[in-house]
């Protein structure tokens, strides 16, 4: 039953992502859209993702086998729902702040690894990233 409400949302959620020059898919994050059929979807799977990364940072999930599993659905919907993302977070900063750092994270690994020094670069990013808690960013980036 979750498996086929996933698949439902995530169809939702990819025809809003491509109908988003019509409607722009941060307006439904307004009030008066809340109970859209695409703000459910919306919600839901990012909430499914938001539950993964959590476990994931908790070293519950194996994240190397779901990134390669599904990286590339990952990235559509955090990349594409960011502005919907941001509008939430301005009444509650903590609102999916797992799914975006997986998602900072993973866009990382899947851009970057062909020089040396990029990769050294990327591992410190990658230890930095590890210790975030609650969307917070480290004083430290030296």
């Amino acid at each position: 039953a979750d498996n086929e409400k996933y698949e439902k949302s995530i169809h939702v959620v990819i025809k809003a992502i491509r109908n988003n020059t019509e409607f722009p898919v941060e307006n439904f994050a307004m009030k008066e859209y809340h109970t859209s059929d695409q703000a459910v979807a919306f919600r839901y799977v990012l909430n499914t993702w938001e539950r993964a990364a959590n476990a994931m940072l908790h070293g519950l999930y194996d994240e190397k086998y779901l990134y390669h599993a599904h990286k590339s659905m990952v990235l559509l919907v955090g990349i594409h729902l960011r502005l919907y993302i941001s509008k939430l977070q301005q009444d509650n900063a903590s609102y999916f702040c797992n799914l975006n750092w997986l998602v900072l994270k993973w866009t990382i690994r899947r851009d970057s690894f062909e020089e040396k020094e990029t990769k050294k670069r990327l591992k410190k990013i990658f230890r930095l990233l590890n210790s975030v808690r609650h969307g917070r960013i480290p004083n430290k980036l030296k």
